[in-house]
């Protein structure tokens, strides 16, 4: 499991396979002595790497109790800076990538580079500009939207 983040009392991952991608959930029972369930929730059938990018990297956001994917796509295996972002919202009852997001509305997601960690704000809040992804790197010095 490469990352972790957790919606409605499960756990979700984000593995990220040769040309595809999988989202397995984890649940624990509270029943003494019960092993962990994995589930496999959604991936996608197809490369996710579009024609003209070299590599693809995906964070995984919770968000008002939703769970997103976030894709970058990179056209030079050394770019520091995306081509192409999507963000896919997934739905977890039906075990499917649900849509390409045109917006985050008032939200805005935060993505570090090293520690593969996202998450969700209300931008307005804590003074961001709303429908944004703030992605940080280990050596970036201040945010940029």
């Amino acid at each position: 499991m490469s990352m972790l983040t957790t919606v409605g009392g499960r756990f979700y991952s984000v593995d990220h396979l040769q040309k595809h991608f999988l989202v397995v959930a984890l649940e624990f029972s509270p029943v003494d002595g019960a092993a962990p369930q994995f589930t496999a929730v959604a991936t996608n059938d197809t490369e996710h790497t579009p024609a003209g990018h070299s590599r693809t990297v995906f964070r995984a956001v919770e968000s008002v109790g939703e769970l997103f994917l976030v894709a970058m796509y990179y056209v030079k295996p050394r770019d520091r800076v995306a081509s192409k972002i999507l963000v896919l919202k997934l739905d977890l009852l039906k075990r499917a990538r649900v849509e390409v997001m045109s917006t985050l509305g008032e939200r805005s997601f935060f993505l570090a580079a090293s520690s593969k960690f996202g998450a969700s704000v209300r931008a307005r809040q804590v003074g961001l500009k709303e429908n944004c992804i703030y992605y940080l790197k280990p050596d970036d010095k201040g945010l940029k939207d």
